[in-house]
């Protein structure tokens, strides 16, 4: 494909969104698609640690609620600026993505991804029980949007407004692609790739394994850790429930969806078929939740997905010759 015309692509897809609240004027399609955006963050920041290094991290929701409740915290308690919560919610999942990362990433396939279920959970029990700090299930209300941001010669910018704020998230959006897109294709991303690769071929030519997949692992957090402060601006009022019924599963299925070494399936990947489930339920009237309001179609589909299509599931067992075990 010719270079303009890609670089034509390219422009058309950066520019498309910024056009959306002009077209979407619906408030319950236009949440969705602030949602899908806070999810592509907290996809793309996935892929750096599950398509490019190959581990298979469930604790994505966990650093997502980390960041949320630091930022929601640091506002509400401290009545700390958003710009500076904001920085400081990412570096805490950052350290946490240290802490965690180090001694579990020794382990490998099955075993990472429990280790990483277990501390999700663990941070679940830890904010639904520390209700001095966190009030528990009953959440944490009322919190305020970011400080407005004066421009010279141009004036205030708020982020009072649904508008303002999918502005807000639409931009930090494409800074965490930029970013993951300059990692992949640094030394440190072709290292990481490697691993994915062949971890023992990787080390073999010198790839340091625990320091790439740490280094992988906390980035990856950081993003999730400011995609979860970006959430609670958003939504007001942010409860444990959030993060371990929805993010908590969600996220990695949203990767999966879209796993492989490319950004652009990553992001494909989140949009279907969780949001296109919500869609479908504003336009005929059926909630997305099931009877007991406890799990979204989404997590059916890809169950489904999982068991029909993966390499080593059901689209394989129909495909094997007779006689020949896979």
């Amino acid at each position: 494909m010719d270079r303009g015309v890609k670089k034509g692509i390219l422009l058309s897809v950066v520019f498309f969104p910024v056009l959306i609240p002009f077209v979407v004027t619906n408030e319950y399609y236009f949440s969705i698609i602030v949602t899908a955006c806070l999810w592509t963050i907290l996809t793309v920041s996935l892929n750096l640690i599950l398509g490019y290094t190959g581990q298979i991290s469930i604790a994505h929701g966990a650093f997502f609620g980390i960041g949320a409740y630091t930022s929601a915290l640091l506002t509400l308690k401290l009545n700390m600026s958003f710009w500076l919560a904001l920085p400081l919610a990412g570096l805490m999942a950052f350290v946490f993505g240290l802490l965690v990362g180090y001694p579990t990433l020794r382990l490998k396939g099955a075993y990472f991804a429990i280790a990483s279920m277990c501390f999700g959970l663990v941070i679940n029990v830890i904010i639904t029980h520390w209700l001095d700090l966190t009030r528990g299930t009953m959440g944490l209300p009322g919190i305020p949007p970011p400080n407005p941001i004066p421009i010279p010669f141009v004036g205030t910018i708020t982020f009072h407004s649904m508008v303002s704020k999918f502005y807000l998230i639409l931009a930090f959006l494409y800074v965490t692609i930029f970013i993951i897109h300059r990692i992949v294709n640094s030394r440190t991303g072709r290292s990481c790739i490697a691993i994915s690769q062949d971890e023992i071929l990787a080390e073999a030519i010198g790839v340091y394994l625990m320091r790439y997949k740490v280094v992988a692992f906390a980035i990856s957090a950081f993003f999730a850790g400011i995609g979860g402060s970006l959430f609670s601006i958003f939504f007001w009022l942010y409860q444990p429930r959030g993060f371990l019924a929805g993010h908590f599963f969600q996220c990695p299925g949203v990767g999966y969806r879209g796993w492989g070494r490319d950004d652009a399936w990553a992001d494909l990947g989140d949009l279907f078929p969780g949001h296109l489930t919500r869609g479908i339920g504003g336009i005929k009237g059926i909630s997305p939740r099931n009877s007991r309001g406890n799990l979204d179609i989404d997590h059916y589909l890809f169950t489904f997905w999982i068991v029909a299509w993966d390499s080593n599931g059901l689209g394989k067992l129909g495909k094997a010759k007779k006689g020949k075990p896979q």
